[in-house]
């Protein structure tokens, strides 16, 4: 029995030793990084899933009825996984020859909720290694709720799409800082050393 038990904890050690250094941020992608995206992308069942919903936080701080906020980080791994998963017919040979090697983004999303006018826009900042983290760019646009009998009309929040240059972020905490121009503020933190 402890025979077992000491083979099976060998196995699980030698597992955990393989995987730690693969989730970590990175850039540029190594080919290996191209084709573990592709596996995890065509893998069934729900661990890609599970996997992916990693990468979105809620900010229950910003609400509007039902509507919470949501913040998504797209590494470019995960730009990757998704490229695939929605390709016909396509192998990891055909990911690494398309994608290594080139240019990516590192993108944020956001939706924040809340009851804003034209000239209402959410302050964010990005800070890593306590230094501000510069966007290449943000673009921004008004959310617009599915009209029924109880929406009254206006914007209930802004979405944000935000680029910066991967070279610039790190396998550290990001963390981003929003407020609204009511006063209320928010933050998040994703650790890239648990990210790919």
């Amino acid at each position: 029995m402890k025979t077992n038990t000491r083979s099976g904890f060998s196995a699980f050690l030698l597992v955990l030793a393989i995987a730690l250094p693969a989730f970590a941020y990175e850039y540029p992608l190594s080919s290996e990084a191209i084709r573990d995206a592709y596996f995890l992308a065509t893998r069934p069942g729900h661990e890609s899933a599970q996997f992916i919903s990693l990468y979105t936080h809620t900010l229950p701080e910003f609400k509007v009825g039902s509507y919470t906020s949501i913040v998504t980080i797209e590494t470019p791994y995960l730009q990757v996984a998704e490229q695939v998963r929605l390709k016909i017919n396509y192998h990891a040979q055909d990911a690494v020859v398309e994608i290594f090697g080139k240019a990516q983004d590192f993108r944020i999303q956001m939706d924040i909720y809340f009851w804003r006018t034209i000239s209402d826009s959410v302050e964010v900042n990005l800070i890593q290694n306590d230094k501000e983290v510069v966007p290449r760019s943000i673009k921004r646009s008004s959310i617009y709720p599915m009209e029924d009998e109880y929406y009254q009309g206006g914007s209930i929040g802004e979405h944000l799409e935000i680029e910066c240059a991967p070279e610039k972020i790190d396998s550290s905490v990001l963390t981003i800082k929003l407020g609204l121009p009511d006063g209320r503020k928010a933050q998040t933190k994703f650790d890239l050393a648990d990210l790919r």
